[in-house]
C-alpha cells in the first residue's frame, strides 16, 4: 500500500463543460495516464446511472493480497480516511455563464475509492474449504483513490470536471481543474478508426489454453447435478477459464467492447501488471443514501440487431421463449432470494422488498 493520508477532509470543486470530443478519444487520453480507471465510457450508460468516468493518477493504492488476515478492519481504516468536509461544492464555472449549473447532479461521482473485491473474497466471510489453487496472483482487493476525475452526462452531453480539494494539497483546486481540460482539449485531437469486427475464421483456436480437460469439465458438471438431486446443495457457481495470447494495447480490447458489445457496466482498470476489463450488463449492488438495490438477471437469448422483418420475427420468438421459460423463471426467483438472504445481514429487518417484477430486457 502506497503511504496515505490521515483523516483528510476533502472540498468538492467542480467545472461543467460542453465538448466537442468522443468519448473512445479521451479514453486513449486517459488509458496512457499511470493506473488510469474507466467506468463506461459508450453510449449504453444512459440506460443505467447515465454517467461515465475516467481518472488516472491515484493518490493511493490500497491492496489486500491472499494470505494476509482481517481484510475488512484494514478497509474500513482506509474508506474512513478521507470525509467531505462541511460546505457546499465550489463552482468554477462564472456566475454569468450559461454552463454554470446550481449544484452538482445527485449521486455523481466525484472522486474517491475505484476498484475490484475478487470473488475469492468470500472465504473471509463464509469460512469453507478452498480447494481452488490461486495461479494468477491477483489481489483480492484492489482499491485506488482518485482526487480529480472527468464525468460525462449522457442526457445532457455535457463533461464535469471535478476535483477533491485536500489539506496539504502541491496544487491548487484550479491547476488541477486545468488539468483535466487540458486532457479533454487533448482528446479533441485524436480521431479514432472502427475497430476491425472478430473474423471467427481467422482465429486460431489452438492457441486457448483451458484450466481443465473436458472430460474433468463434465464429470464436474454429472457431481454438481448428483449434490443437487442428494440435496447437499441447490447450487454452483462453477467456473471454466479459457485464457488466449493477446497481442494488442489491453485499452483496444476495451474500445473493442465499448463499441461491438457496449455495457452500462462496462469498465477498464490498469493495474500496471494486470488489467480488468468488464463488459457485464448486470448490477451486482449499488448503495446510495443508505439504500441498498441489487437487480440480478438470469437466462438470455440472442437477438439481431437489425429492423429487417425476419430479425424482427426472430427477436420476437426468441423474446417470447425467454418470457415463457420455467427453468430461467425458476432460476431468477432462486437468485432473488439468494440476494434477499445476504442483504438481510445488514438490512433493518422487514425493509427488503421486490420493487420491480422480473421484465425481458435488450441490449445491443
Amino acid at each position: 500500500m502506497m503511504a496515505g493520508e490521515r483523516d483528510c477532509a476533502c472540498r468538492i470543486h467542480y467545472k461543467r463543460i460542453r465538448a466537442d470530443t468522443s468519448l473512445g478519444a479521451l479514453t486513449e487520453v486517459i488509458a496512457a495516464l499511470p493506473l488510469p480507471a474507466i467506468l463506461g465510457g459508450n453510449p449504453a450508460k444512459i440506460n443505467e446511472d447515465g454517467f461515465s468516468y475516467w481518472a488516472a493518477e491515484p493518490r493511493e493504492v490500497f491492496e489486500f493480497k491472499a494470505g494476509q488476515s482481517d481484510p475488512f478492519s484494514k478497509l474500513q481504516g482506509i474508506l474512513g480516511r478521507y470525509t467531505l468536509a462541511d460546505g457546499p461544492a465550489v463552482s468554477h464555472n462564472q456566475a454569468d455563464n450559461q454552463m454554470a449549473p446550481a449544484s452538482l447532479p445527485d449521486g455523481m461521482f466525484c472522486g474517491g475509492w475505484v476498484g475490484h473485491f475478487s470473488y475469492e473474497l468470500g472465504r473471509y466471510i463464509e469460512h469453507l474449504p478452498e480447494r481452488a489453487v490461486d495461479d494468477l496472483h491477483i489481489p483480492l482487493i484492489r482499491l485506488c483513490f482518485y482526487d480529480r476525475a472527468i464525468a460525462h452526462d449522457h442526457h445532457a452531453n455535457v463533461f464535469w470536471l471535478v476535483i477533491l480539494e485536500l489539506p496539504n494539497d502541491s496544487e491548487r483546486p484550479e491547476e488541477k481543474i486545468a488539468t483535466l481540460e487540458y486532457r479533454l482539449d487533448r482528446s479533441r485531437q485524436i480521431h479514432l478508426t472502427e475497430p476491425p469486427a472478430a473474423d471467427m475464421e481467422t482465429i486460431d483456436f489452438a492457441d486457448v489454453r483451458r484450466n481443465m480437460t473436458r472430460d474433468a469439465y463434465l464429470d464436474a458438471v454429472r457431481r454438481i447435478k448428483r449434490y443437487i438431486r442428494d440435496g447437499d446443495i441447490y447450487q454452483a457457481n462453477f467456473s471454466h477459464r479459457f485464457e488466449q495470447p493477446f497481442r494488442g494495447r489491453p485499452v483496444q480490447l476495451f474500445h473493442w467492447q465499448n463499441h461491438y458489445n457496449p455495457s452500462g457496466y462496462a469498465a477498464y482498470l490498469d493495474a500496471g501488471d494486470f488489467q480488468i476489463v468488464s463488459a457485464s450488463p448486470e448490477m451486482f449492488i449499488t448503495i446510495h443514501d443508505r439504500l441498498i438495490q441489487t437487480k440480478p438477471i438470469k437466462g438470455t437469448r440472442p437477438r439481431i440487431n437489425a429492423s429487417d422483418e425476419q430479425a424482427v420475427k426472430l427477436n420476437a420468438e426468441r423474446f417470447n421463449e425467454l418470457l415463457t421459460s420455467e427453468k430461467e423463471q425458476a432460476e431468477l426467483n432462486m437468485i432473488i432470494d439468494l440476494e434477499r438472504n445476504d442483504v438481510a445481514r445488514i438490512c433493518k429487518p422487514g425493509t427488503r422488498r421486490v420493487i420491480q417484477p422480473r421484465t425481458i430486457e435488450t441490449y445491443p
